[in-house]
């Protein structure tokens, strides 16, 4: 079966390199030209021996089947669990190998893979075949993809988030976005196919100030289905919890991360898994994100970042390490040092008729 895989991939094997830029992995991405001209720009840049998490995609590429195949199979598998309810501890979900649940996930890697093969034909994305622009855009992304790093390493030094902004390009094409809970002081956030959240979905809104237009877009966008869980540093007002309750909703108070963590809420709760986090708690993603995500699995995560271009560069590679791509970018008219960030996790492609680009949030280079 594998030997049938691999000749079917022979094509894509004769372009590992670009294949290699779209995984995520890029081991070679500066080589040691680059590397010098680059210091002699005065970017330092150092090549981390492993990331603190990797995609699961990046794992099977490791193996003995085609890079191609191997994403169909891990977008196909992904899908199918979501939909069979398995617990996401048991997922080949994109999880900390620190952790135990994460540990298992590797463990049962290889088998599960195989088992895989034997049942599942090669599917790649049918929109790519039937778009051909969908394919063009593809194509260039990948050729620009180590232009596009090595533009975002250099940006990053200084205070012109603007310029870093302008840097940025998207690392996966969703065909259906929508721009939820947009106000005069406010651009929203976009959310990728909000109707395709699964039936027993439950959705997050992290940071509140008794806003509650994107709440209430985002609840009735997804069918008004859908659990929801809301948090926000300071109690709210009357009129906010009683929409709240029209919801079914239930809010925490607390600041994230000090005295409230979101692992906490989902505990409460009895939740293992989101389909949509909104996360603007002023600055608090940077240290209450990432613990959250080694223990559970989302979809998509809409966030605004705060800080300097290397703020945000550091940011957006905790969550790209957990296999998690752009699809929009929307810097905040009203904060200079802000900028609103959708991603979309790599398993939940298909589910939302998302098309993956090029990875262009360089996972394991920082500059120092």
């Amino acid at each position: 079966m594998e030997a049938k895989v691999m000749e079917a991939e022979t094509a894509r094997e004769a372009s590992a390199a670009t294949n290699a830029k779209d995984m995520g992995t890029m081991p070679m991405i500066v080589n040691n030209e680059e590397m010098k001209r680059l210091e002699e720009e005065g970017v330092v840049v150092r090549v981390e021996e492993e990331p603190r998490c990797v995609s699961p995609l990046h794992v099977v590429e490791q193996g003995d089947v085609g890079v191609g195949r191997a994403r169909s199979i891990m977008q196909t598998v992904g899908e199918s669990q979501r939909k069979k309810n398995i617990p996401s501890s048991e997922r080949l979900a994109s999880t900390s190998s620190t952790t135990s649940r994460g540990q298992r996930g590797w463990d049962v890697l290889d088998k599960k893979l195989h088992i895989i093969l034997d049942y599942h034909k090669a599917s790649n994305y049918p929109i790519l075949d039937k778009d051909s622009a969908i394919q063009e855009l593809r194509k260039n992304a990948l050729l620009s993809a180590d232009q596009t790093q090595r533009d975002i390493l250099a940006s990053s030094i200084g205070n012109d988030t603007h310029n870093f902004y302008r840097k940025l390009k998207l690392e996966a094409f969703c065909t259906k976005k929508m721009k939820i809970g947009e106000r005069k002081d406010d651009g929203g956030k976009v959310v990728c196919n909000p109707e395709a959240v699964k039936e027993d979905c439950t959705l997050m809104s992290l940071g509140l100030n008794n806003q509650v237009q994107f709440d209430q877009e985002i609840y009735n966008a997804t069918g008004r289905k859908c659990d929801y869980l809301a948090a926000d540093m300071d109690p709210q007002n009357m009129n906010t919890y009683r929409i709240f309750a029209g919801m079914q909703a239930h809010v925490h108070t607390g600041k994230i991360p000090d005295n409230l963590t979101i692992a906490h809420i989902m505990e409460v709760e009895f939740k293992k898994e989101l389909e949509i986090l909104k996360i603007d708690i002023e600055g608090g993603e940077h240290t209450g994100l990432e613990p959250f995500l080694k223990e559970y699995y989302v979809c998509q995560i809409l966030i605004e970042i705060h800080g300097l271009p290397a703020d945000h560069l550091n940011m957006l590679q905790k969550i790209a390490r957990f296999g998690f791509r752009i699809f929009n970018i929307e810097p905040n008219k009203m904060c200079s040092r802000c900028c609103e960030y959708s991603m979309i996790n790599e398993l939940c492609m298909p589910q939302f008729e998302t098309v993956p680009l090029a990875i262009i949030i360089p996972r394991n280079l920082t500059v120092v």
